[in-house]
């Protein structure tokens, strides 16, 4: 998967486990690591509740564990939140990654370091690139930001910026925005969707394939792991209610411009492409998808 020797298969551990991503990173890489090991061999540990922000933790879990590769998911993602509690926000996005990012590399661990799109400002007109200056409007951006620089305590380490993610699956914390977004509909409950804000919406299983493909590249460095399309929250709201047989006309038009929120921050793929990487599916491609894991959750009328 790099230039290292593993010992059979690589040893993977994903801090952040519970979430979205980290429950989508666990299936992407079991399944594969799976294949090519004996019955009794473990491929994966998983990580629910690992403080990131208590170095001594982290040391002796990854000295007891051993990891061929750590991916890194646990942050906090919420902007408002870390914008009401700044030392929680610095805590886990900055110091957990500097403590995940010395410790895997005290091992020699390869690390995959999940960030965000909203490291820009969102004023772009052609895309960013990952060679464009960061330039973060809300404090956990710049949180963000920060731990990309942590990150790279560990010399081999591949820094992913994924943007928008979402999925049906359930067994989650809390819903992803669509599918709350959904269910609110189907209950006959009015949906306010921003109509300002272009952002590149992604299924968190197509983002883990994508880390797991990368995986197997040598690349070090910062990547865009984003799907080519770029919506609107309201005109994708629209689209799944128009699918679904919901009810469109619950569906109220937001216009405003929020002051810390990026209104394009469309991240350009190009790099991920050339790593031989097939980039995460539009929303317009990942439809059947999504759908098919609402339909025991939402009496639905397909059009």
């Amino acid at each position: 998967m790099s230039n290292r020797t593993y010992r059979t298969s690589p040893r993977v551990l994903i801090t952040g486990a519970s979430g979205l991503l980290g429950k989508a990173m666990g299936k992407a890489f079991s399944r594969v690591a799976a294949v090519s090991l004996p019955p009794h061999a473990r491929s994966i540990d998983t990580l629910g509740s690992l403080d990131v922000a208590d170095a001594s933790t982290v040391r002796k879990l990854m000295l007891s564990w051993r990891p061929d590769i750590v991916v890194h998911c646990a942050a906090i993602s919420n902007a408002i939140l870390c914008n009401d509690n700044p030392a929680a926000a610095y805590a886990t996005n900055v110091h957990g990654t500097e403590n995940i990012a010395t410790a895997s590399r005290n091992i020699g661990a390869r690390l995959f370091h999940i960030s965000t799109d909203w490291v820009f400002s969102g004023d772009t007109e052609n895309g960013y690139v990952e060679t464009d200056e960061p330039r973060p409007l809300q404090y956990y951006g710049l949180t963000k930001l920060w731990s990309e620089k942590a990150a790279l305590l560990n010399d081999n380490t591949c820094i992913a910026r994924v943007p928008l993610l979402y999925g049906g699956q359930t067994g989650y914390a809390r819903y992803s925005w669509p599918v709350e977004s959904v269910l609110k509909l189907a209950a006959g409950i009015e949906v306010t969707a921003n109509g300002t804000e272009l952002r590149q919406p992604a299924l968190v299983d197509d983002i883990a394939y994508a880390i797991l493909r990368l995986s197997n590249t040598a690349f070090q460095g910062i990547v865009h792991v984003v799907p080519e399309q770029a919506i609107t929250k309201l005109n994708w709201l629209f689209t799944i209610a128009d699918c679904l047989g919901l009810h469109s006309s619950l569906i109220e038009s937001d216009w405003t411009t929020v002051p810390g929120r990026p209104i394009n921050s469309y991240l350009r793929n190009d790099l991920l492409q050339s790593l031989g990487v097939v980039p995460p599916r539009g929303v317009s491609n990942t439809m059947a998808d999504f759908l098919a894991t609402l339909e025991d959750r939402v009496r639905l009328t397909r059009r």
